[in-house]
């Protein structure tokens, strides 16, 4: 997990008396602080939290943060000490403002659960799918801005898990593969966006195995990679001989 601050601006405390706090999260905790005194540290493990120590934070709180160089705001509902209940959507910023949403929350006992959605400024929807008690659970789609699916993932228990679909901005097939415990395995499959083939080939346990064919545009074959658990053994040109291995992305 990424490090990120957060700025919280309680507007309704029914056990703390303090109007306002500063919060710092990491991958461990999160540390609030009433202008430079700590009142209280929320701990975690393997993401969830285990123990709180200070103040308990009730009612509605206000959360402010940059994602990706955009300002974006949501009010959570902090119930029983400190857990976080119930469907919650993040606005971006304008002037201060809300302007559209930038993504809808669902949470359960502090967790995020339930479906998932995040959208561009402009309004379109731009990602889709849905949490098992804080985990990626099922289809989840990225979109490009103009509506087409950019790619299609299905997890597991927070691993891809099946099939794998990558599209181009036209629409048009760009990868399809499959994944097993989030590893690349069997046939993988790249096109142009012609819907010609570029890429085949066969991958084990997320490593290249085999033959690793790439074809021109018109059809026609530029070289075969061999590979063995993930190593090049050596290549062949489309005559069919031997040549210096083409250093290609795995």
């Amino acid at each position: 997990m990424k490090k990120i601050t957060v700025l919280l601006i309680l507007t309704l405390l029914t056990v703390s008396c303090f109007a306002g706090m500063t919060a710092v999260q990491t991958e461990n905790s999160k540390v609030f602080y009433d202008g430079v005194t700590k009142v209280a540290q929320w701990t975690y493990v393997n993401g969830n939290r285990s123990s709180m120590q200070g103040v308990t934070i009730t009612g509605d709180v206000k959360i402010t943060t940059n994602i990706d160089g955009n300002d974006r705001f949501a009010v959570f509902k902090y119930l029983r000490n400190g857990i976080v209940d119930g469907a919650y959507t993040w606005y971006f910023s304008v002037s201060g403002n809300a302007g559209n949403a930038s993504a809808i929350e669902n949470y359960a006992a502090g967790r995020i659960n339930g479906p998932f959605k995040a959208y561009f400024k402009d309004g379109k929807l731009s990602k889709e799918g849905a949490y098992n008690a804080g985990r990626k659970d099922g289809e989840w789609k990225t979109y490009y801005n103009n509506g087409e699916i950019a790619e299609t993932v299905t997890y597991k228990n927070d691993s891809k898990e099946g099939d794998y679909i990558k599209n181009y901005e036209s629409g048009a097939n760009n990868v399809a593969c499959k994944y097993v415990n989030n590893k690349i395995e069997g046939d993988y499959i790249e096109l142009y966006d012609t819907g010609t083939m570029k890429l085949a080939g066969t991958y084990k346990a997320g490593l290249r195995e085999g033959n690793f064919t790439m074809y021109y545009e018109s059809g026609e074959k530029q070289y075969a990679m061999r590979y063995k658990t993930g190593k090049v053994l050596g290549a062949i040109n489309d005559a069919g001989k031997e040549f210096e291995p083409v250093a290609v992305e795995k």
